[in-house]
């Protein structure tokens, strides 16, 4: 799936394709966001020289206390995880952007989905859940998580019909017909078929 029909799902998608969007990220960050809204996926330029400023999906929680970027990758380079890297921590920089002047006293949340279009360097992983860690004292901050999803690994693993496998494999489809033997009788992936 290509970053413009992506984000076609999310902005003229009909309820049952949000249904399906929602299930997909609730699972890769363990919470529902079928209240979030889409909000602005232009970031802060830092300097003449930032080229990071363009994100796919950003979600934000109406009491704006909470964001989750999504991000599609179809290939692996290094500059693609250094991006990645660069967005969540320039969201999470300008977190308090606009807010008034009790505005630190409200802890942050920002998460990232990668839905990465290739497998890990272990082949086996499906996913990958990082957080900011503390090693010496075994202590960890939950304000920043980036969440990776391994698209071509999760196709692998819905051999036994699991609704969320079949969800992801929906991702590394390249036609309608290998679509539709993932949709099974799921009204939300077809939903999502028919908006493409």
């Amino acid at each position: 799936m290509q970053d413009m029909v992506f984000k076609t799902l999310w902005s003229k998608g009909d309820k049952g394709t949000k249904e399906y969007l929602n299930r997909i990220i609730a699972y890769s960050v363990g919470f529902d966001v079928k209240d979030f809204n889409i909000t602005s996926n232009e970031l802060p330029i830092n300097s003449d020289k930032s080229i990071a400023n363009k994100v796919d999906i950003l979600l934000e929680s109406k009491d704006k206390m909470h964001k989750v970027n999504i991000e599609l990758n179809p290939i692996n380079k290094k500059i693609t995880a250094n991006k990645n890297i660069s967005y969540l921590f320039k969201i999470a920089g300008d977190f308090y952007a606009g807010m008034g002047n009790e505005k630190y006293k409200n802890d942050i949340h920002v998460e990232q989905v990668n839905l990465n279009g290739f497998y890990h360097d272990i082949k086996d992983i499906a996913t990958a859940d990082y957080k900011l860690y503390d090693i010496k004292n075994k202590l960890e901050n939950k304000s920043i998580k980036i969440h990776d999803i391994y698209l071509p690994r999760m196709k692998e693993l819905c051999y036994d019909n699991n609704e969320i496998y079949l969800d992801f494999a929906m991702f590394m489809c390249s036609s309608f017909e290998e679509m539709e033997k993932y949709i099974c009788v799921n009204k939300e992936r077809k939903c999502v078929m028919e908006t493409l």
